[in-house]
């Protein structure tokens, strides 16, 4: 669990309510505070009820996300008001809960200096003193010394005592010192010395086997012993040189200082096989690691697979378990994700069986980046937070930094870049006691964080100190990388203020990842070097960088290997189409034009680019379902005489609107920066569900900013097509209010939505060739879900009711409930005319690919979910129009995100020309209403588009309150093809 209690300041639980409600409940109360501190960011108290509800919510749901996103909304609470008590306290708890121990205690102790007497304080008081105890280091240090002490005196009972307490620093510490440290000895004819060190490698190999099993030390032990009583000099030689040569080349390897490290590993292996010590393993399994960190990755894997295969049975699990942990990174870097799954699961089985906690811990990290790659993210979180428990007892502080690293990198990936640089301090630290090259891996990935939230003095301090330790250590391994990753962070942050240095880092930079064959660094350093050559002046230059990023970019999704892992250095893949936008806008409108068409037509390398898909041809399948971009002289032809498309984009300081006609197209330019006008749609959306005057304040003036410099030229009852772009995707169009005439878009104009200008002309061309008249649909009403997996997904009580009503009006075939599984849904689906889905969706707003419709799980063990991934593959040519009646089916847009995650997307993809979708959470009476009306016009003969603003007129005009409202009848629109 993420916590025992949440004495959360400022924000009460939902009273009354148990189970899955109250977690809905939660959710609305998070999703509502999101909406109004994007409306309101300097509101100390809303920052605060956030991170009070989230911190309820991680016990209720134990979802670890929540700890990194109330940690982010206290110390923005904090950030806005310093004397905030409540804050202050939740801020704590949440480093607490994130076993951000250091940072926990200097919290606490500033909440108690602005608390000294209240019930709080007291709590505080006893949280200080549980996070004061001595490290655990400390307490192996004392240990150690009272386990050489029961062994030399024979207390074996005292001795597996202390095994039994820490198997694996008893383990790790005969293995990588104690028989060294004998070896040495001997070598030096250091007799009682050598005696002493071997006698408590002894004690300890008997212990390790008496509490876990485990044997390789006490048989290592025995073979020495062998050749000493036996009088077998030669091969006591061979051990001495074998312990003592395996102790300086993993020396060697565990400062990453690969070199060195071969020869000595080599010589430790050869001398160990020729007397036949069963430690050779051990130099074989460190020399088989020695490879991954040259690149020669193949060659690593294949050394790996041998060993995890020669010790399978073996009494030596400890090393099998650590084969099969390299063979998961290894598998990760060629993209085999499932298999690498399997040996991580492998490894921790094994290690757990053993006891040793820190390495457990160590591949639930892995496994819980394995489970983000494949868009598992609450599994996912489930092991990196077992693997932040752990960390509170680790001895091994290159264990704990890779622990905390992990956790940081996923937290950066899920948009909290705030709680990723909390959890990137510790890794810094435990780092900078184990190497100087994983001192500098740590580094860097904190100064790219702090520069992401613009601390730009600290990202260049780090930077330094990286430089700093590099410098003396050559370029071996991986070091050409990390001097590339310093230029280019450097280069981001300096480019305004000297631009040639910038350009210079970055071109550095660019050599090295260009040699390398990495495109998701390669394309962030070419649009830094392009923003660094505008500000120089050079022309030439800024285009050909820009054009040579938008290639770049159309090879994401083809070319993908381990350093993809690297993402979080890609900010946002709209960035390339952004630049040069703005670029040619100031030159030619119309290429302007096709740049911005081109960047909402071609979504799929970047969301390609962020999934694991170890099938090439899929990927392929997958590029291909999007169009490339068609010129802007083939689409104005295209257009319906009665309909005007107008499409966004909305760039750092304006936004771009172009307004096409058959007869020709204009460019409108409103100059608001794009933090400005993301504030004033999150005002509209938290607003309320009801029509307020602040409401219809914050609609009335994004009608100004977006639709009025254009719409005087347009008369009564034309078309609109409205091609959002980034924040936009947020707005329901048909709801902008007009102050001045005193109505609402959608009164005076049918109303559409389209990804691209491209996309919805290929869509009118598919809705022309099948014709208008309705054939067989097919109808899926409340499939019965998993709610072990998604507890938060209430029955939707109006939901199946609305199906039997619908089939009895069209005579459609109906899936309900348990039938609505999803090998029924695609069999049924294929063979519709038409398809309303009454359901559930789940969607993320990270990765459209990922997002899902929530079916019944099928017979075969099918979980009951169609991804976006898949509904992309679907060949559904013959399907003519998608309702998908179910909360957040169309646009949604997350800051930082490729843009759109639309399941209407991809039904378009898959060949349906207009689909009908929700923006927003609905209510299911309300939605049932809706449709009703909507497909009684349909039925009737009428356009999809026609037939929606039918039948929201008619709510609008409704004699209930609630269905009046915009917030009822707005979140509904069509997408795709809308012509008469």
């Amino acid at each position: 669990g993420t916590g025992s209690e949440a004495k959360a300041a400022g924000a009460g639980e939902p009273p009354g309510l148990l189970g899955s409600e109250q977690l809905v409940a939660l959710d609305r109360t998070v999703k509502s505070l999101e909406e109004a501190t994007a409306a309101e960011p300097g509101d100390a108290h809303l920052w605060n009820d956030l991170a009070a509800v989230a911190l309820v919510r991680a016990q209720r749901a134990d979802d670890p996300r929540d700890l990194l996103r109330a940690f982010e909304a206290a110390d923005r609470a904090v950030l806005a008001a310093p004397s905030m008590v409540e804050a202050r306290f939740n801020r704590a708890l949440a480093l607490e809960r994130l076993f951000l121990s250091a940072d926990a205690k200097a919290a606490w102790q500033s909440y108690r200096a602005l608390d000294e007497d209240s019930a709080w304080a007291d709590e505080a008081d006893r949280r200080l003193t549980a996070l004061s105890g001595p490290p655990v280091e400390r307490l192996w240090e004392a240990e150690k010394r009272r386990l050489d002490r029961a062994a030399l005196t024979g207390d074996a009972r005292t001795v597996e005592e202390i095994v039994g307490r820490f198997r694996q620093g008893a383990r790790e510490r005969a293995e990588q010192e104690l028989l060294g440290e004998w070896a040495e000895a001997a070598s030096a004819g250091q007799t009682a010395r050598a005696e002493e060190r071997l006698r408590i490698a002894r004690s300890v190999g008997e212990a390790l086997l008496r509490v876990s099993g485990e044997r390789l030390v006490h048989d290592a032990v025995a073979v020495i012993d062998e050749a000493s009583g036996g009088g077998d000099s030669q091969r006591l030689r061979d051990l001495i040189q074998g312990h003592r040569d395996f102790r300086e080349g993993y020396g060697s390897y565990k400062n990453r200082d690969i070199m060195p490290a071969v020869p000595k590993l080599t010589s430790a292996l050869e001398a160990l096989r020729r007397a036949r010590s069963p430690f050779a393993v051990r130099a074989d399994f460190f020399l088989a690691c020695c490879l991954y960190f040259q690149g020669r990755y193949a060659q690593a894997l294949a050394e790996m697979e041998r060993l995890a295969g020669v010790l399978e049975g073996s009494p030596y699990p400890a090393v099998q378990a650590h084969a099969f942990w390299m063979k998961g990174l290894l598998l990760t870097g060629d993209g085999e994700i499932p298999a690498a799954a399997d040996a991580y699961e492998r490894a921790r089985d094994i290690y757990r069986k053993l006891g040793e906690a820190e390495n457990v811990a160590a591949v639930d990290a892995l496994l819980g980046e394995n489970r983000q790659l494949v868009g598992y993210g609450h599994e996912g979180w489930e092991h990196l937070y077992r693997a932040l428990r752990a960390s509170r007892g680790m001895l091994d502080p290159a264990l704990a930094s890779f622990v905390f690293t992990k956790a940081a990198q996923a937290a950066l990936q899920d948009g909290f870049p705030r709680a990723a640089l909390a959890l990137q301090k510790p890794a810094v630290l435990y780092a900078a006691r184990c190497s100087p090259v994983r001192k500098v891996e740590a580094l860097i990935w904190r100064a790219r964080m702090e520069a992401g939230l613009d601390l730009r003095a600290e990202a260049l301090r780090d930077l330094q100190e990286a430089r700093r330790l590099m410098e003396p250590l050559g370029s071996s391994g991986q070091l050409p990388v990390r001097r590339a990753d310093t230029a280019m962070i450097e280069g981001s942050l300096i480019l305004r203020e000297d631009p040639r240095r910038a350009i210079s880092l970055l071109t550095s930079a660019l050599a090295v990842y260009q040699e390398q064959k990495v495109p998701v660094l390669v394309l962030p350093a070419l649009l830094a070097r392009a923003r660094a050559r505008e500000l120089a002046g050079d022309e030439t230059g800024t285009e050909q960088d820009l054009r040579e990023g938008l290639e770049t970019y159309e090879s994401l999704g083809k070319s993908l290997s381990g350093q993809s892992l690297r993402l979080a250095f890609l900010s946002t893949t709209s960035e390339v189409f952004d630049q040069m936008i703005a670029w040619q806008a100031k030159r030619d409108p119309d290429l302007a034009f096709a740049y911005a068409d081109r960047a909402l037509t071609r979504v799929l390398p970047g969301s390609a680019s962020r999934l694991w898909l170890e099938d090439a041809a899929e990927k392929d399948r997958l590029l291909a379902a999007e169009p490339q971009p068609l010129p802007l002289r083939e689409i104005l032809p295209q257009l319906p005489a009665d309909t005007t498309l107008v499409q966004f984009a909305v760039l750092p300081d304006r936004v771009l609107i172009w307004r096409l006609r058959r007869e020709g197209s204009a460019l409108y330019q409103q100059p608001i920066p794009r933090d400005a006008l993301e504030q004033s749609v999150a005002k509209l959306q938290s607003s309320g569900r009801h029509e307020t005057a602040a409401w219809r304040k914050s609609s009335a003036e994004l009608f100004d900013l977006l639709v009025r410099p254009w719409l005087s030229g347009e008369k009564k009852g034309q078309r609109l097509v409205f091609v959002p772009d980034k924040v936009l995707h947020r707005v329901a169009f048909a709801t902008l209010y007009d102050a001045a005439a005193g109505r609402f878009l959608i009164e005076d104009h049918t109303i559409a939505c389209a990804p691209s200008a491209t996309l919805y002309v290929n869509a009118l061309a598919r809705q022309r060739r099948l014709g208008k008249a309705l054939g067989q649909g097919l109808v899926v009403g409340e499939p019965a879900l998993d709610l072990e997996h998604f507890p938060t997904l209430l029955p939707l009580r109006a939901a199946a009711e609305e199906a039997r009503r619908l089939v009895k009006l069209s005579g459609a075939v109906l899936l309900l409930e348990k039938d609505a599984d999803k090998s029924s849904f695609l069999n049924a689906a294929t063979h519709a005319d038409w398809i309303h889905f009454a359901g559930h969706a789940v969607i993320d707003p990270r990765n459209l690919l990922l997002s899902k419709l929530m079916l019944a799980p099928g017979r075969d063990g099918d979980p009951g979910w169609l991804t976006a991934r898949e509904i992309y593959s679907l060949k559904l040519d013959g399907t003519r129009l998608v309702v998908l009646a179910a909360c957040d089916t169309g646009n949604e847009y997350v800051p930082g995100s490729d843009g759109e995650t639309s399941l209407a997307r991809a039904f378009l993809a898959a060949g349906v020309p207009t689909v009908v979708a929700t923006l927003r959470d609905v209510d299911d009476e309300t939605t049932a209403r809706l449709f009703e009306e909507f497909h009684q016009r349909m039925l009737a003969g009428a356009d999809p588009a026609d037939a929606l603003r039918d039948a929201q007129l008619a709510m609008l005009r409704s004699g209930r309150e609630a269905d009046r409202s915009p917030a009822a009848w707005g979140p509904f629109e069509v997408i795709g093809a809308s012509a008469h």
